[in-house]
């Protein structure tokens, strides 16, 4: 299999989870990470090939890289509402700087019990 078509097949992977993860379904999480860890074992044998990506290669990796980003947005996305739905939860409010008085670590306690 050639660099490209691994890019391919990550890409179409990670177009997955986008359309999982945008349903709220605790189970969809559970396997969204084992699926996202299958996908980057599937690329971390390209990591130690010391080959020259050829402009095939380098086109899928920006690909790749242009889905990642989308995944890490919705993720970002995701943490956030989250956060904010444990703060509310918590009844804790904002300082005058207009941070939340709640950190990310006490949020995450919140929503993960």
């Amino acid at each position: 299999m050639e660099l490209a078509d691994s890019c391919q097949s990550a890409e179409a992977g990670l177009k997955a989870l986008l359309a999982d993860l945008s349903l709220p379904d605790p189970s969809r999480l559970e396997n969204s990470e084992a699926e996202l860890n299958a996908i980057v074992r599937s690329l971390g044998v390209w990591v130690s090939a010391s080959r020259p990506a050829s402009s095939k290669d380098r086109a899928a990796l920006l690909r790749l890289q242009r889905t990642t980003r989308q995944l890490k947005t919705q993720i970002e996305f995701g943490l956030r509402l989250c956060s904010g739905w444990a703060q509310i939860y918590s009844n804790s409010g904002y300082t005058r700087q207009g941070q939340p008085e709640m950190t990310e670590a006490e949020s995450k306690a919140v929503y993960e019990a």
